[in-house]
């Protein structure tokens, strides 16, 4: 796969598709949940603030979101094998409930980071990496007993965040995640229901 080259300068804030040169994500829970009843959005957009030149390119960008951001840390996992996968690393979210996760597969948990390659391995990502923390934003879940298409029970979606220069209301999108295994979602909404709501903004 061809690699991406980052944007060099700043043309949209980090939440936006115009603001990287690599494919564009399409949300699972919207593509097969789509007419799913029980699919429920758990952030909530508050304000948006966009600021253009008179030519009508961004000048600057910014969102306000009522959420609950869920403190996590992400650390390099031994290269175990699960169902004939393997599991690049963990998750901590609280430091406390431990999510294994690979790209793709029965693990359950599939993610990206905006800034890896894109045709790099994940592996050689999180070796460069190392432990580093986050904070997950669940955006949707969508929960049911009968087959939605491919797709039987639970499953969430939401963004990784980190905060901009420090500041504890101010974050980046940093990549993004999908679980759809009972087990991990679980843990993800007991973490999420544990987490204070708050309005943050995402540039």
């Amino acid at each position: 796969m061809k690699r991406v080259p980052p944007v060099s300068n700043w043309r949209a804030p980090t939440w936006s598709w115009a603001s990287s040169n690599a494919l564009i994500w399409i949300s699972d829970t919207s593509k097969f949940h789509g007419e799913c009843k029980q699919k429920q959005i758990w952030a909530e957009l508050e304000d948006l603030d966009v600021q253009t030149k008179p030519s009508g390119a961004l000048e600057y960008a910014s969102m306000r979101v009522k959420c609950k951001p869920i403190r996590a840390v992400v650390k390099p996992g031994e290269r175990e094998k699960i169902s004939g996968r393997t599991v690049f690393g963990h998750i901590l979210l609280d430091s406390k409930a431990g999510l294994r996760w690979a790209p793709i597969g029965p693990v359950g948990l599939q993610l990206y980071w905006d800034d890896m390659q894109q045709g790099g391995w994940m592996s050689d990502y999180l070796e460069r990496k190392g432990t580093f923390h986050v904070h997950m934003l669940v955006i949707q879940r969508c929960r049911h007993d009968q087959p939605v298409k491919r797709y039987v029970g639970d499953c969430v979606e939401g963004l990784f965040l980190a905060p901009r220069d420090g500041s504890e209301d101010v974050f980046e999108r940093i990549g993004l995640f999908c679980a759809n295994a009972t087990e991990i979602v679980s843990k993800i909404v007991a973490s999420h229901e544990g987490s204070e709501t708050k309005i943050i903004t995402l540039v």
